[in-house]
């Protein structure tokens, strides 16, 4: 008995004419499954990412998409976030007092961002807007016994160059005079100090006062961090142009299978990383600026509670609710398994 079968397929006339073009290049014996295959060959040859990102600004636009559109990313960096904000606080003496300060800022809320732009970025640029009874904050140091942090703003780092002195190593952060900022001068959305308004409408670059830098996986000397996602751009490139060829053919982009981009040892890695450099930022830069101007000599220690990792049957039941169109901010926490207060989230 044969196993030939015959199947009746409505097409259109431009994959008609392309199945018969191949057809009459590899002869009679084509197989549904072979003309497929060339289709998709034929398809990755000819359908390429337009550019290799290598510029700073470059990574930050793929990072932004990959995290916002691809749910194996967004499921990667939102599992981190939770799992390096969990269970955090302060230890040691004048923990309540400092507590209590640091809770006027939105300290859970301001981690959280921080953690996710740390790892999703690589760079975090948080400004600190003082208050002084004796300078009201305009002073860059402002030394002041008394000075108070009103808030913590978190600048667009696409907007900020980093200069190091070679040989000091003195680090230099200053808002660079970018298309963004010089409209929202123009139309008097930023209120700014007529000096440095002019430095900027003057094409100069302008040191911002009390402005720190978070910068991941990089070396002392070199300006900018890395985000977690360096290492595997290539692959999402990759598996998005993977995705484009299987729509270009009728199939379903969703059937490209979940992908794992780093183990769970790694992951422990990053969240550790994270963790290490929120803590020194938050005992030396705030907890250290207000200690000094309010001689305080014993201060507290920051804490995190553990970090567990999803399981295999908890990352595809998110995946599946992704896919499903309800995954939330929310969501993503109860899955998890943190409590709203504890990840900082208060939507």
């Amino acid at each position: 008995m044969s196993n030939d079968r015959t199947l009746s397929v409505r097409i259109d006339d431009e994959i008609a004419s392309r199945l018969s073009e191949m057809a009459s290049q590899d002869g009679k014996n084509l197989t549904i499954s072979d003309v497929i295959r060339g289709m998709i060959e034929e398809s990755m040859q000819k359908v390429s990412v337009p550019f290799t990102p290598s510029t700073r600004l470059d990574k930050y636009r793929f990072y932004d998409w990959f995290s916002i559109n691809d749910p194996n990313v967004n499921l990667l960096i939102e599992e981190m976030v939770h799992r390096s904000v969990n269970g955090f606080g302060l230890s040691g003496p004048n923990a309540d007092r400092f507590r209590s300060l640091l809770e006027e800022i939105g300290i859970e809320s301001l981690i959280r961002t921080i953690s996710r732009e740390y790892l999703r970025l690589g760079d975090v640029f948080p400004q600190k807007i003082i208050s002084c009874p004796d300078c009201d904050g305009e002073d860059a140091s402002c030394p002041h016994r008394g000075a108070m942090i009103d808030e913590i703003v978190i600048q667009d780092p696409r907007n900020i160059s980093v200069f190091i002195e070679p040989l000091t190593g003195i680090e230099h952060i200053r808002i660079s005079p970018t298309p963004e900022i010089m409209r929202m001068i123009k139309a008097g959305a930023i209120d700014l100090p007529e000096g440095f308004k002019k430095d900027l409408e003057r094409g100069r670059d302008v040191e911002i006062p009390n402005t720190d830098h978070l910068k991941r996986g990089s070396s002392g000397y070199s300006s900018y961090g890395h985000s977690v996602l360096q290492s595997v751009l290539q692959i999402l490139m990759n598996r998005d142009r993977l995705r484009l060829k299987m729509y270009s053919i009728g199939q379903d982009p969703d059937d490209v299978p979940p992908l794992t981009l780093v183990s769970d040892e790694i992951k422990r890695v990053h969240i550790t990383d994270c963790r290490r450099a929120i803590t020194s930022w938050i005992e030396n830069d705030l907890i250290g600026f207000l200690a000094d101007r309010h001689d305080v000599d014993d201060r507290p220690s920051v804490t995190w509670g553990d970090i567990d990792i999803l399981s295999d049957d908890e990352k595809m039941e998110i995946l599946r609710i992704w896919k499903a169109g309800m995954m939330s901010d929310r969501a993503m926490t109860e899955r998890i398994g943190i409590s709203p207060s504890e990840s900082g989230d208060e939507s």
